[in-house]
Formats: structure tokens, C-alpha cells, sequence
């Protein structure tokens, strides 16, 4: 049982951890993707190749975003509520 408390926090912080670093690397590499789509843009194709870049580029912006603004409300639930860890706060887990 004592093992089971242990592990609990580590791996949701781990967790939280891993998503925030899956964000960011994806950020990252799809910026380095920018002057690829700056050039295709230019070429006399007909296609626009920033603003498909640029739609991807807000989408992943908007996924941190929503997971900061949702990790915000739980947050201000717990405290709000004065939950004790491992008892009122498996709800939101």
C-alpha cells in the first residue's frame, strides 16, 4: 500500500512532464518545417503552403493552451474544495 502512494504522484507528474515535452518538441520540429513553406510559397504553384503551416503551427499552440486552461481548473478545484490528496482528488484523475 505504501508503494501504491509512492508511485501515484510520480507517475501523473510524470505524465504531465512527458505531454509538456511532447508539446514541445512538436512545436520545435514544425517550426523547423518554416522556411521549407516560406519557399513552396513562393514557387508559382497556385498552393500556399504557409498558411497550411501556419493552421498546424495554431493548432498545436491551441492544444497547450487548452491543457494549461484545463490543468488551471482542476488546480483551482482542488484548492477551492480543500480536497486531501488520494481521497476527494481521484475525480479528476
Amino acid at each position: 500500500m505504501k508503494i501504491a502512494t509512492k508511485f501515484k504522484p510520480s507517475l501523473l507528474w510524470n505524465m504531465i512532464d512527458i505531454f509538456n515535452m511532447i508539446i514541445e518538441i512538436v512545436l520545435l520540429l514544425h517550426s523547423l518545417l518554416a522556411p521549407i513553406a516560406v519557399i513552396l510559397t513562393l514557387i508559382p504553384t497556385g498552393q500556399r503552403y504557409i498558411s497550411i503551416w501556419l493552421t498546424w503551427f495554431a493548432a498545436i499552440a491551441a492544444i497547450q493552451v487548452c491543457y494549461t486552461i484545463i490543468i488551471g481548473l482542476a488546480a483551482t478545484a482542488i484548492v477551492l474544495s480543500n480536497a486531501q490528496p488520494f481521497s476527494d482528488v481521484t475525480f479528476l484523475v
